[in-house]
């Protein structure tokens, strides 16, 4: 049994305009042990992630409607959470590495389910 099983699971947001999509990647997220919340929008999201403090990891489309899109709001949840884990997707944009938030990853869509899984892992494990 996994840590994140034993204890509170790690909270991710997941963001993604295409409603779909963002059930599908809320569903991956839970059945990996994840605790799930999404948002359809850059402003959304940001509401969110002003009233739960305890958002760990954050998974967002590139291109959605509103300001900030999703790099934007990778940004601005990086500043917030220096040590927490950020994933970009996308199907048609490739954001250069100037345009993601530090130590952020990028995934085109569609991506792998065990893969996505494994990078927010990877992200959130510990440093030694």
């Amino acid at each position: 049994m996994t840590e994140r099983r034993r204890s509170r699971p790690p909270l991710i947001l997941v963001v993604d305009d295409e409603a779909p999509l963002r059930m599908l990647a809320a569903d991956i997220f839970e059945d990996a042990g994840y605790e799930v919340i999404a948002a359809a929008s850059g402003p959304e999201a940001l509401v969110l992630l002003n009233t739960r403090s305890d958002v760990r990891a954050v998974v967002t489309d590139v291109q959605m409607p509103g300001d900030p899109d999703g790099l934007g709001l990778a940004r601005a949840f990086r500043e917030r959470c220096p040590d927490c884990a950020i994933v970009v997707v996308s199907g048609r944009a490739l954001p250069s590495a100037q345009e993601l938030a530090a130590d952020a990853a990028f995934m085109a869509k569609p991506y792998d389910t065990r893969e996505i899984v494994a990078t927010v892992d990877r992200l959130l494990a510990p440093t030694a």
